[in-house]
């Protein structure tokens, strides 16, 4: 991530693909909060049996915790410590920890083997949104 965002002009940073959509200010703040929330369900369902689990809406935080405003660079190292911590976690999580399970809101049993396949592919997702959106803005 660091590197798909490093040089760029604020301009850049905050410049969206497309009316309505993120600029890449906003993915990198989207990840860092994605983090926070994937470290408190792992640790909901590492340590609770069964528990609840919310979801929220991406583009209410996005818009009222202001990601356009967002520094890319605290935000870069917070997801990098939160990204540390949640794998200090795993690294010692047995195969029972993996089998856990919490019940997603809207996406019902999920255990911490699949959240760990979903965050994996949240990742990728957005950085090949923040490759995307550099590729549009730079030609743009």
């Amino acid at each position: 991530m660091r590197a798909r965002v490093t040089g760029l002009s604020d301009a850049v940073l905050s410049t969206p693909e497309t009316e309505g959509k993120w600029s890449m200010r906003q993915v990198v703040r989207h990840l860092a909060d994605s983090e926070i929330v994937w470290g408190w369900r792992l640790r909901l369902v590492l340590s609770e049996d069964r528990p609840r689990i919310t979801g929220y809406d991406q583009d209410l935080w996005s818009a009222r915790l202001r990601y356009d405003t967002a520094d890319v660079e605290q935000s870069l190292q917070e997801f990098a410590i939160l990204r540390r911590s949640h794998l200090g976690l795993l690294s010692a999580a047995t195969e029972d920890d993996l089998r856990r399970v919490g019940v997603h809101s809207e996406r019902g049993e999920e255990s911490v083997g699949h959240m760990i396949k979903m965050y994996a592919g949240h990742d990728i997702l957005h950085v090949r949104q923040l490759d995307r959106i550099r590729a549009a803005v730079a030609q743009g």
